[in-house]
């Protein structure tokens, strides 16, 4: 029977669902990523108000002030891409493929912004979360993913900027559209995975916080959200590939830019590299979490 968790302080230490949490250790059998990915599916909807209450928590946290909020979350990614106009733009000259730079960069600065938002607000979120992990049974995983689900917020004030751009440089969207869907899929899969990882290793080495500014900095450095994955050589591009946002930045531009479907080959490597991301980061997560609540 489905129970409704208004506040979060409602779920019991005896409460009968926690026998999943406790079965959920057991050895994986069958494919390992399918058998992942149901268990996840299973427990977030057993758990869906408790994730929606961790997700709601959050928000109420950062939306505080909320047109601060709301508009630093719009003021963030159009600041970088004027800095990213200025430098990569007007100073060294780089392709946009067509269209104007501005819709260019911000066509993959939304995802990007996106998916480090997640990285960074999952990274604390079971140290900021301590309190029920340490009076609470319920599955610790659930906190990594409220995390992301409470960045979405963001990522619609983005996608409403991109919208208002795309209507002032004239640009329309066609029926490939439609991909959106499995390329955002994809993102989430990879998303997901990593705040697996990062969470949970944050938990045992607080010092990844402390770093992790500077690690997404690199990271999009070597992410196509500057510069077009045209500018990568075919001789080091499937390494390139193998960070999945590449793939998943390109697939965006062919889609909204050019009305284009993905490169099945590009977006065929994030998809596996991503869904391995996804698998491990969900076994680290349950193999590390057993002692969380005395670590943390």
């Amino acid at each position: 029977m489905h129970r409704s968790y208004n506040n979060i302080e409602d779920i019991s230490l005896v409460d009968a669902d926690s026998r999943v949490y406790e079965n959920m250790g057991k050895t994986c059998t069958g494919n390992m990523a399918v058998d992942t990915m149901v268990r996840i599916f299973k427990e977030s909807v057993k758990w869906r108000d408790l994730i929606i209450a961790l997700a709601l928590k959050e928000l109420k946290q950062r939306y505080k002030q909320r047109y601060l909020r709301a508009a630093w979350a719009a003021v963030n990614p159009l600041f970088t891409m004027v800095i990213f106009v200025f430098i990569f733009s007007r100073v060294a000259g780089f392709s946009s493929e067509g269209v104007p730079y501005p819709v260019f960069n911000f066509v993959a600065l939304v995802p990007w912004s996106f998916f480090a938002g997640c990285l960074v607000l999952s990274c604390n979120s079971l140290i900021s979360n301590y309190n029920l992990i340490t009076r609470l049974r319920f599955p610790r995983i659930t906190i990594p993913i409220s995390s992301v689900m409470a960045n979405l917020l963001d990522f619609a004030i983005t996608i409403f900027i991109l919208a208002v751009m795309f209507a002032m440089y004239h640009i329309s969207i066609g029926i490939s559209a439609i991909y959106l869907i499995p390329v955002f899929l994809i993102q989430l899969l990879f998303t997901f995975g990593m705040a697996f990882i990062l969470s949970i290793s944050n938990a045992y080495l607080r010092d990844i916080q402390s770093s992790l500014t500077v690690i997404i900095q690199a990271w999009m450095l070597i992410s196509p959200v500057a510069y077009s994955l045209d500018m990568i050589g075919e001789k080091y591009r499937f390494f390139y590939l193998l960070n999945p946002m590449a793939g998943i930045l390109d697939s965006y531009r062919k889609i909204l830019i050019h009305n284009t479907a993905p490169d099945f080959y590009c977006i065929s490597i994030s998809f596996f590299v991503s869904l391995a991301v996804f698998v491990l980061g969900y076994w680290f997560f349950k193999k590390l979490e057993r002692d969380l609540a005395d670590i943390i």
